[in-house]
């Protein structure tokens, strides 16, 4: 599918006032929460919130995903209070394994209505167990759209310290980006913590941009512009990339050359990914 998830805005789902101006905040997508973002004994309350704004306000083109909770009990509330909703995905947290995401799929499947119109699924990888298994979980379901990345929990889960370098999530990430790429799904790096400096996430979105991610999860609405302009195409790399294929298009051999540089096989899909991002975005 042509999803475009340059940034992808966390909602606490027991917050009202925020589930309502959703559509004001212009992001490529929005997670309304049920899972940390809302307290054990609000659980049910935010259910019904969620499942209200939905079904009231519809949200046309938000790209609205429900992040579920992966405890037994409430996961299967959660799904099934959510599985009919006009909604793109649910978000499973704290995925592991194969076996959550067929649970899932399982759950969907029992409670959804119209099967032509089941939730597509976005795992988040946030464990040393799930970077270890990311290949058999993105694997598990061609239903999986976009993973996420949560590097708190993962930081905690292997005994890491998170430093402005990143070193330590480095293996993690690549990992991820690794098994999204071969399954033809975006990966969603984790959100920026500091709300105060646009520098450091700026900083830190272009170097998850640079490791291959579509995208990042972001936390206040004032992080969405500078996000989305780091995952946006410059004028400067969509050029580029059109004189690519227009020299390869009148070359009469395999090996041609751009602005002085020598342009491969390689070089060349990078330059249709970049026309075809850019045309998703609206931005050729």
């Amino acid at each position: 599918m042509d999803l475009v998830m340059r940034n992808i805005l966390v909602m606490p789902g027991n917050n009202p006032s925020m589930l309502l101006k959703a559509p004001c905040f212009n992001a490529d997508g929005y997670i309304f929460d049920l899972e940390d973002a809302v307290f054990l004994k609000e659980k049910d309350a935010a259910r019904r919130l969620v499942v209200k704004h939905v079904n009231k306000l519809g949200y046309k083109g938000c790209n609205i995903c429900v992040r579920v909770n992966n405890e037994k009990g409430l996961l299967e509330k959660d799904i099934e209070a959510i599985a009919n909703l006009d909604i793109l995905a649910v978000i499973v947290p704290k995925c592991e394994n194969a076996q959550i995401i067929q649970y899932v799929e399982s759950l969907l499947d029992k409670y959804t209505i119209n099967k032509e119109k089941k939730l597509k699924i976005m795992p988040v990888i946030e464990s040393g167990k799930g970077v270890f298994n990311i290949q058999e979980i993105v694997g598990a379901s061609q239903n999986i759209i976009v993973v996420h990345f949560g590097a708190g929990d993962y930081s905690s889960s292997i005994g890491a310290n998170i430093t402005k370098i990143g070193n330590e999530l480095l293996f993690a990430r690549s990992m991820i980006i690794n098994a999204c790429s071969i399954h033809n799904i975006l990966a969603m790096d984790t959100p920026c913590l500091d709300l105060e400096n646009e520098e450091v996430l700026r900083t830190e979105a272009e170097n998850s941009r640079n490791l291959g991610f579509s995208g990042k999860i972001v936390i206040n609405p004032r992080q969405i512009e500078i996000v989305n302009k780091v995952f946006t195409p410059s004028e400067k790399e969509i050029e580029f990339a059109k004189k690519i294929i227009k020299a390869l298009d009148e070359a009469s051999s395999g090996v041609i050359s751009v602005d002085g540089k020598m342009i491969d096989i390689a070089i060349t899909k990078k330059a249709e990914k970049i026309l075809a991002i850019a045309k998703r975005i609206g931005v050729l």
